[in-house]
């Protein structure tokens, strides 16, 4: 299926301090064109932000995980802790 094999293509770079992560993605522009969203887990409660494209982005949280919608062709995700 399509949709399985752009998933698995899928790549996120973390860097050691855990705060910024940069999608790279190659994925179809044209048939993905909705936001996606990353779930972050062991770090719950303690993000206080997180920022894309200067912009604030909602976040939910949960006692063991915090879930987010990105743009997957946007620059660096900046993750502010507590």
């Amino acid at each position: 299926m399509l949709i399985t094999k752009e998933r698995e293509k899928n790549r996120l770079n973390v860097l050691e301090n855990g705060y910024n992560i940069t999608p790279h993605l190659d994925m179809n522009a044209q048939l993905f064109t909705e936001p996606l969203t990353m779930v972050l887990k062991s770090v719950g409660n303690r993000v206080s932000e997180i920022r894309q494209d200067g912009k604030k982005r909602f976040l939910k949280k949960d006692t063991d995980k915090v879930l987010f919608d990105f743009n997957l062709y946007g620059v660096m995700i900046q993750i502010r802790f507590i």
